[in-house]
């Protein structure tokens, strides 16, 4: 089953997230800080994905897309973030192309960075290392500024991510 795999808090690992000071790139070549980036923007839901796989990274996108567009009819105080696992490939082009596809609006933000500082903003979102193409789907909700996360494993109904968002 896919549902609705709410799961443990966590919390940003806070001795990397002081390193997480270097630039994340955006789809437009926006380069900040993840946590500047974020801080001030109250409760984000946090994707992970990349651009090549066709199976699980699409169904998730599909389901933010809903939650996309909800935030811009009801004017909801979430953003929505998707990092990407595959720094080698997932280019700011690339990111853009996807968002596009699937009708991505200009407040859902799409980030990509060097290898190592993925690897690092991975680990300390708390992402289990390991080929890419095996990961199972994760979102993260919570808030940067403190670091609380509430992990969600599987492919909750887009009403569940707002309701859960919402009561964060």
């Amino acid at each position: 089953m896919w549902g609705d795999g709410v799961g443990m808090c966590c919390c940003m690992n806070p001795a990397l997230s002081r390193k997480l000071r270097w630039g994340v790139t955006d789809a437009r070549y926006h380069t900040e800080g993840f946590v500047s980036r974020f801080q001030r923007k109250g409760t984000v839901i946090v994707s992970f994905a990349f651009t090549e796989w066709t199976t699980l990274c699409p169904l998730t996108n599909a389901i933010l897309t809903q939650v996309d567009d909800r935030i811009l009819t009801e004017d909801l105080p979430i953003t929505l973030v998707t990092v990407s696992i595959d720094p080698v490939s997932d280019t700011p082009e690339k990111l853009a192309a996807t968002a596009a596809d699937y009708g991505a609006s200009e407040d859902w933000v799409w980030l990509t960075a060097a290898p190592m500082e993925t690897f690092l903003l991975l680990d300390s979102l708390g992402l289990p290392p390991g080929p890419i193409e095996s990961h199972d789907p994760m979102l993260l909700i919570g808030a940067v500024r403190t670091g609380a996360f509430q992990r969600i494993i599987g492919l909750p109904e887009p009403e569940r991510l707002i309701e859960l968002a919402l009561g964060f």
